[in-house]
């Protein structure tokens, strides 16, 4: 991965990041997945097959 691709993670997880912990606090759980179901894509997006799985397993527990 380059270091721009890098950078853009970095850019995208962050906010992902701050979602799911307001999501938390505000005590809006059925909204948490999608943070997750975003987390997956961007794993995609960066080839990291690993995290996209993770993360979409993640979604499906909580959409359970």
């Amino acid at each position: 991965m380059t270091s721009v691709a890098i950078a853009a993670r970095d850019t995208i997880e962050r906010p992902l990041g701050t979602a799911a912990t307001l999501v938390e606090q505000t005590g809006a759980p059925a909204r948490l997945p999608f943070a997750y179901l975003e987390r997956a894509g961007l794993a995609r997006l960066t080839g990291d097959e690993a995290a996209r799985r993770r993360e979409l397993r993640e979604a499906h527990r909580l959409f359970m």
